[in-house]
């Protein structure tokens, strides 16, 4: 996950070298809206408006996701934190969630 973050990371830093800063990370922040809103779209046009098989969905869902990993990958670089270190956080997470222990009263 790493060398894909930096890899992106230089790729598309470059291509907005003029922006300041805070500009770069709001312009990562509105991407990911907009793509989490292309996944969205995808899946409602097969599970409810049955327009496009499953086989269809695959693809472009694999592409939006992918979209999606991108703008997370930068915004995370923007910040400098290491993608590694976001999907093992998320994982402890959601162990501690949604793992039972004795004392849980669930």
């Amino acid at each position: 996950m790493n060398k894909y973050q930096s890899n992106q990371f230089q790729i598309f830093d470059n291509l907005h070298a003029e922006k300041t800063l805070l500009i770069k990370r709001l312009h990562w922040a509105i991407a990911l809206a907009e793509e989490t809103g292309e996944v969205e779209k995808e899946i409602k046009k097969n599970l409810i408006f049955n327009s496009q098989s499953d086989e269809e969905t695959v693809d472009k869902l694999s592409e939006e996701l992918g979209d999606v990993l991108l703008c997370i990958s930068m915004i995370a670089s923007y910040y400098k934190i290491d993608l590694d270190f976001i999907v093992e956080t998320s994982l402890d997470k959601m162990q501690k969630r949604f793992t039972k222990t004795e004392d849980s009263r669930i």
